[in-house]
């Protein structure tokens, strides 16, 4: 049986529907399972590893990531962390290592820390780390820190790394789309789910965007529809950065699905819109940043800061990586 990239991207949006829910339910509420509470003197893979921290006493707890599209290259991995009681564990920052777990000799081969972000409609957030992966396969991330009262704590999962991501490739040419523009239809409503939307973010296609000679900011998200809730503050994030950098970069706002009058509180009659299809979309919001010549400076999958994004069109505007 064939299934069209139509079947395929709505399968994915339901399976993203279903990890989303499953992901706050361990992240930001009580489960019937208890996560184990337990002194550990090293880590599980610490005895194949030279550098493991064996005279630390830390408890263990879960991490969960909250990133989808991994592929070697240039990362944004977000994650959360929940503590032995269920609750959400917020501290300032904590340190992470990746390993490659398909080699033949596992160790550490980056390093680095990851800074919690507060998301801006509730006490959730996500920790950001940046990483560089240089090899598809799996790969495991380990986080440790020490908590609000002192104590240290450790955790670690798995996840896979794709040779190729869903969305497109930093450097690579990005879709010349066609979105639909305020000019192409009869109300804002037919392309913005936003309550209060900004006109400006709808006024190019990305086609005009790449042909004007400025890096264009595209975020994809709606505001009404967002699982996480955090897309129209993304959209609203988006529209201030775009007063604050007036004639010198393009901004974009694109709807996740086509038809956002006719969904009447049923998602199930959400159609995906093909834009989102051509830029390989698998989560929302997700925020792109292309260079003047069309070719992608960086992406943000998920909520992302204004500060976050504003270093990064300064850097784009300044011709920096």
């Amino acid at each position: 049986m064939k299934f069209s990239l139509h079947d395929i991207h709505q399968f994915r949006n339901k399976l993203l529907i279903v990890l989303s829910m499953l992901f706050f339910l361990l992240l930001f509420s009580s489960c019937k399972n208890n996560i184990e509470n337990s002194k550990i003197t090293s880590t599980p893979t610490a005895t194949s590893l030279k550098n493991s921290e064996s005279s630390t006493t830390s408890r263990r707890i879960n991490v969960v990531l909250a990133t989808i599209d991994l592929a070697i290259g240039r990362n944004r991995l977000t994650f959360g962390l929940v503590d032995s009681d269920q609750s959400p564990l917020r501290v300032d920052s904590v340190k992470t290592d990746y390993l490659f777990m398909d080699a033949s000799k596992i160790e550490v081969l980056v390093e680095g820390e990851a800074k919690y972000v507060q998301w801006p409609v509730s006490k959730s957030g996500v920790y950001v780390s940046r990483v560089n992966f240089d090899t598809p396969g799996t790969w495991m991330i380990r986080v440790k820190g020490i908590d609000n009262d002192g104590n240290n704590f450790f955790a670690e999962t798995r996840f896979a790394v794709k040779s190729k991501s869903f969305t497109p490739a930093i450097d690579s040419k990005v879709p010349q789309s066609q979105n639909k523009k305020l000019s192409d239809v009869e109300d804002i409503s037919e392309i913005s789910s936003s309550t209060d939307p900004d006109l400006k973010l709808y006024e190019l296609s990305i086609l005009d965007a790449i042909n004007n000679d400025l890096p264009t900011v595209v975020v994809f998200a709606t505001p009404k529809f967002c699982m996480t809730q955090t897309c129209g503050p993304q959209v609203a994030i988006v529209s201030k950065l775009r007063e604050k950098f007036e004639g010198q970069v393009n901004f974009i706002h694109i709807e996740i699905y086509e038809n956002i009058n006719d969904i009447d509180g049923d998602i199930e009659k959400a159609k995906i819109s093909p834009i989102v299809m051509e830029w390989g979309i698998v989560s929302e919001p997700f925020t792109f940043i292309i260079k003047r010549n069309g070719l992608l400076h960086s992406k943000f999958e998920g909520y992302t800061s204004e500060n976050e994004l504003f270093d990064a069109i300064d850097r784009v505007i300044n011709f920096k990586k």
